[in-house]
């Protein structure tokens, strides 16, 4: 009985552009500097900015507007998770029935 591979439907590696950067050695570099940046932004804001929370933009970023992207990721996540099994592209392993199963002997 062979296990279950299901076939990749979109491979990120071959988009034309992308791939490129996703392959060379410093693009992950690349992608977290930006971040890195913001990240410094954020933490030199919170500790020069307003003291009120509701005005200073460390507070509102990471407590509003981070935890609507991390929902936003989750909704997006159940709704590909709640579609019928026989329309998702990568249908769900067929299952084994305990009758079928048959223990080791030995």
């Amino acid at each position: 009985m062979a296990l279950y591979q299901p076939t990749p439907s979109f491979d990120l590696l071959r988009v034309p552009g992308l791939g490129r950067l996703l392959r060379w050695r410093w693009g992950r570099l690349v992608f977290q500097l930006p971040l890195l940046a913001l990240a410094a932004l954020v933490v030199y804001d919170g500790l020069t900015g307003p003291p009120l929370a509701s005005q200073n933009i460390a507070t509102v970023s990471v407590w509003v507007h981070y935890r609507g992207l991390v929902m936003l990721a989750l909704a997006l996540v159940a709704a590909h998770r709640s579609q019928p099994a026989g329309t998702r592209r990568h249908p769900s392993p067929p299952a084994i029935s305990a009758s079928a199963y048959q223990p080791p002997v030995g």
